[in-house]
């Protein structure tokens, strides 16, 4: 049964890059991920050696981070930080940086 009526549902906008190595003959491991709200990310790191858990929205110091929206931007370019969050009770780790466009 369907109906004719418009009916609009919203979800946030979220994008999941997660990073797993690609061993040969072991089993690949989970290395970290970095999740972005395309409607509020932070602005990337224009250079890798300024990337930091620190430039995230959420990040742990509660350090005031500017956010942008990717629709409003349309492009962006830059580092942002990678990290293991297995464990809620353990801090976040910097586990490496990707560099998206």
């Amino acid at each position: 049964f369907f109906s004719l009526d418009k009916h609009e549902e919203k979800y946030p906008v979220e994008l999941a890059i997660q990073i797993w190595d690609n061993d040969i003959f072991s089993p690949d491991e989970f290395l970290g991920v970095v999740e972005l709200n395309l409607n509020k990310m932070s602005k990337p790191s224009k250079f890798a050696k300024t990337c930091s858990l620190d430039d995230l929205l959420d990040n742990e110091k509660g350090k005031q981070v500017q956010s942008v929206s990717l629709f409003e931007m349309k492009t962006l370019k830059g580092w942002w930080p990678v990290y293991c969050d297995v464990d809620p009770c353990i801090p976040r780790e910097l586990t490496g940086k990707v560099e998206m466009e």
